[in-house]
């Protein structure tokens, strides 16, 4: 299980049972199609691997590459898709309540993101590298990514 804090909020998410997994890659990249050479710029820079060991002007730089990317993504895929899977994305993940007891419930996309609409692709990164990041380190490793985009 993962927690991050966004924008004052804690958010978490726990493992996702595989076929869940295979079943949201497969959507992933049939929504984002012609934008997967925009993956590894994501990928790098919401990696895990890499945090607290860039300096903060290399962060900047590569989240703001990676926003640019994601911008990419956003224009080639179709909106109802799009908006659909980062619905689902979201709805993976808990969020703590304000209350004494600090529970997490579940997210509810419209509920939580109307009016935050910042904290959607902070949380969706979150929640995609904690639920996928082993398939896309395994995309980006020994050609894999040109290999898919060479099939589609």
């Amino acid at each position: 299980m993962a927690e991050r804090k966004i924008n004052g909020r804690v958010f978490r998410t726990e493992p996702a049972l595989a076929k869940r997994v295979v079943v949201l890659q497969a959507k992933l990249l049939k929504v984002i199609g012609p934008a997967t050479s925009k993956l590894p710029t994501i990928v790098t820079a919401f990696g895990k691997d890499a945090e607290g060991k860039r300096s903060p002007e290399d962060e900047a730089k590569l989240q703001g590459a990676a926003v640019s990317a994601l911008m990419d993504v956003f224009a080639q895929a179709d909106p109802d898709e799009w908006g659909d899977l980062v619905a689902e994305v979201c709805e993976m993940a808990q969020v703590q309540t304000d209350g004494p007891s600090k529970v997490f419930d579940p997210v509810k996309f419209d509920d939580h993101f109307t009016g935050r609409l910042e904290d959607v692709v902070p949380v969706l990164a979150f929640v995609l590298r904690e639920q996928l990041g082993g398939f896309f380190r395994g995309l980006l490793e020994g050609g894999n990514l040109a290999r898919v985009k060479a099939a589609s």
